[in-house]
């Protein structure tokens, strides 16, 4: 298994050059598998490791007091979410929402290392500070959307996003699912999908929704 794991960290994450970190990694780190719309992280519990993503996708997006989503973005292969970093690094609970995409796989690092590993493995440090610079880039880009897009294309966006995570143009979503990312309602969302479908943009089926 160990052998597996390490051909999964050379390949996965190319730029962890150091052979003492990825021997830390293969001690202390556990290799997890996800199905379908299974939370990984809760708002609110307490963060006690930071997801490498290996394979499939990852969904973040906050949640209010009545279960209401606003997505923020989603995490691909080599990546991990730099919310759950802060968490971990301050101690405080989640305030975020994470929710495999599809069937993922992830290794799962102990938050007390993570102090650690920054100050002994630089290319452990330049991951962080890039994930940092990555999450950044993207929360900004989820704030233009909200602040200067209007839904109809905000919806285009979030759709397309879902196309990259599952590498399909045949999205098995509910306008109930779309709705909650999007913080909006199901009925606008429906009439909204309705509308791209006159357009000769989208198909839409039972709980099925294709790309043109």
């Amino acid at each position: 298994m160990s052998d597996i794991l390490e051909q999964i960290i050379r390949t996965r994450f190319k730029q962890f050059n150091e052979d003492a970190l990825i021997t830390e990694i293969l001690e202390h780190g556990a290799l997890h598998t996800c199905t379908t719309e299974e939370q990984i992280i809760n708002p609110g519990a307490y963060v006690k490791m930071v997801p490498l993503l290996v394979y499939g996708s990852i969904r973040i997006s906050r949640q209010d007091e009545e279960g209401r989503e606003i997505y923020l973005y989603h995490l691909y292969p080599g990546q991990t979410c730099a919310i759950s970093l802060n968490c971990c690094m301050s101690m405080k609970p989640s305030e975020v929402l994470a929710i495999a995409e599809d069937e993922t796989e992830f290794i799962s690092i102990p938050v007390q290392l993570l102090d650690e590993w920054t100050i002994k493995y630089k290319s452990w440090r330049n991951f962080m500070f890039e994930t940092y610079r990555e999450r950044f880039h993207e929360l900004i880009q989820t704030i233009d959307n909200i602040a200067f897009h209007k839904l109809d294309e905000r919806l285009v966006i979030f759709l397309n996003e879902q196309i990259k995570a599952g590498k399909s143009k045949k999205l098995h979503l509910t306008h109930q699912q779309i709705a909650q990312s999007l913080g909006s309602s199901r009925e606008v969302i429906s009439r909204l999908l309705k509308q791209l479908e006159r357009d000769g943009k989208v198909k839409l089926g039972r709980n099925e929704i294709t790309m043109a």
